[in-house]
């Protein structure tokens, strides 16, 4: 599998995911990463968190256990990620079409 992918994996599964994921459960349920030894695992995961990070996703560690029994798990937070819902006027949204298009070429 190429870094592409298992970045695109890990970014879908940290957005969809209902709680923060502990570096285990990523090794074993993401695409790209079952089936690493832990030391080639862990190599892969911080360079693909650097790399998510230089790329501005907001890629965090969070405590799952108050009493710090249990490991750290990682979340990327939808309202971090995604661009919020615009409210452009009629004449703003034409303004719009007309700059893509004339990127586009359309």
């Amino acid at each position: 599998m190429r870094r592409v992918e298992r970045l695109i994996n890990l970014i879908a599964a940290l957005l969809e995911a209902p709680r923060p994921m502990t570096a285990d459960e990523i090794r074993e349920q993401i695409a790209g990463y079952e089936g690493l030894s832990r030391t080639a695992f862990r190599r892969n995961f911080e360079r693909d968190k650097e790399t998510l990070r230089a790329m501005g996703i907001p890629l965090e560690l969070r405590q799952l256990d108050p009493f710090g029994i249990d490991p750290d798990g990682y979340t990327i937070p939808k309202d971090r990620y995604y661009l919020p819902e615009l409210d452009l006027e009629a004449d703003e949204l034409a303004a719009l079409r007309i700059a893509a298009d004339a990127i586009l070429g359309s």
